[in-house]
């Protein structure tokens, strides 16, 4: 009996000196690991992994080179080219890498290894056949998943390269800068795009990366709008930071017709019908974070929101309350789309705002510090208990104006002369087209 408890005894430590130990050296003793159990997988894929981790970064960052290589026939910003730095003892890496396969044929970080290597050595099919068993084994596999994302973009399997891309984006959202040129590639490549907007009509989790960074990764600056476009009768429509770093980039490259254009398709049918050459001069609406409607300043000491008209039924204005801090002298804005010609802008304000040197609007060609309207009244604003009235003229030349700028500002020559106190009203805005001599009354809008 007590022989046998014995014989029993030992077994289970044999079990754990050879076995369970081994695994729980792997990680930090994997030298140790493998002096109690030459064959066990586990530290042998541990060495492997460390003495290869340059090789498998490498592997990933390499594909930019590809996205270089995708991008730069289109002319877009090529990302950073990085060479993978020749490795000392590869032929021991692949020893280590090779036997924990062969202990644990499903591992596909040992398969990842097994395919750097051969990758490194420039032989591509041998490459490909391990990449694609790690990535099969697991598509968290980032240099597997990486390195046939690439080879597959290149072979032009567009479908197998978009799964590839979708995958790595969803596991390794810092990959990013990586995946998204291969993306924009796939997004205006005829042979692909319509499954990649397919794909985009699933709500993936890297969309909103993908609009947030159109800079670079597209040539085709209607390419986002096909997509957004596709994307509004789904059950994720664009949201509006989509909508609105499309309409940023449209902005900052001087697209201006297309930006309002797209602009326009996002309205909602209430909104439209009221888009004339002002937007939500009466304030009917939220306020949006689009160029073409108000954009009001922020910061401590100022607060600009709708609010009920006072002593007029119905209605809404906007209210501009200002807290007696320095605040940011441009208080309002709203891009214009005005064709040439002569206009009048006119609302009514209230309130008892209090400033130095009072407020005024300026109305300027986007691109350019001359303004084009008349002055208007230096004394706009103070103690003005009721609803009154006022209004400017404008006239847009018919050269380098495609766009202006509108703008309610405090007149300020000094810090101090952005100090203020009380509130301000403002309703019933509009711009009107002067009426030239034998025009109809259908000539105007405002």
């Amino acid at each position: 009996m007590q022989v046998g408890l014995g014989l029993l005894c030992a077994l289970l430590v044999w079990q754990i000196a050879t076995r369970s130990l081994p695994a729980f050296l792997a990680k930090n003793h994997p030298h140790a690991a493998l002096a109690l159990r030459p064959s066990a997988s586990e530290p042998q894929l541990e060495l492997a992994g460390k003495a290869a981790g340059t090789l498998l970064d490498d592997t990933v960052q390499l594909m930019d080179v590809g996205a270089a290589k995708a991008a730069e026939a289109a002319g877009l910003a090529q990302p950073a080219q990085v060479t993978a730095a020749p490795l000392a003892s590869s032929e021991q890496i692949r020893a280590w890498a090779a036997n924990a396969v062969a202990s644990a044929p499903l591992s596909a970080r040992g398969l990842a290894i097994l395919g750097a290597l051969n990758a490194q050595a420039g032989d591509v099919k041998s490459a490909e056949r391990f990449m694609s068993a790690a990535a099969a084994r697991s598509l968290r596999e980032r240099a597997a998943v990486a390195w046939m994302m690439n080879e597959r973009f290149h072979a032009q399997d567009y479908n197998a390269a978009l799964r590839f891309a979708d995958a790595l984006a969803r596991s390794s959202p810092q990959s990013s800068q990586i995946i998204l040129p291969y993306l924009g590639r796939m997004a205006e490549n005829p042979r692909s795009s319509a499954r990649f907007t397919e794909l985009m009509k699933r709500n993936p989790p890297w969309r909103a990366t993908f609009f947030d960074r159109l800079t670079g990764n597209i040539a085709d600056a209607r390419t986002p709008l096909s997509l957004l476009l596709a994307l509004k009768t789904t059950n994720a429509p664009p949201t509006q930071n989509e909508l609105k770093a499309y309409s940023s980039l449209l902005m900052q490259n001087k697209q201006y017709d297309l930006a309002y254009n797209a602009w326009l398709q996002f309205l909602s049918p209430e909104q439209l019908a009221k888009a004339g050459f002002l937007f939500n001069g009466g304030f009917d609406f939220e306020l949006s974070p689009f160029a073409f409607d108000w954009t009001p300043a922020r910061g401590k000491g100022l607060l600009i929101d709708r609010a009920g008209r006072m002593q007029t039924a119905g209605g809404m204005a906007l209210m501009i309350e200002f807290g007696g801090a320095r605040v940011d002298p441009v208080l309002l804005t709203q891009t214009l789309m005005l064709p040439p010609g002569d206009y009048r802008f006119e609302g009514k304000y209230r309130g008892d705002a209090r400033t130095r040197r009072g407020l005024s609007w300026s109305v300027r060609c986007l691109g350019q510090s001359a303004t084009i309207n008349a002055p208007s009244d230096p004394r706009f604003g103070g103690e003005q208990p009721s609803w009154t009235p006022f209004s400017f003229t404008l006239s847009v030349p018919a050269t380098d104006c495609r766009a202006q700028l509108l703008q309610l500002q405090l007149t300020a020559h000094s810090p101090s002369d952005t100090m203020a106190t009380g509130r301000l009203y403002l309703g019933e805005l509009k711009i009107i087209k002067e009426r030239v001599a034998g025009a109809s009354e259908d000539s105007q809008a405002q």
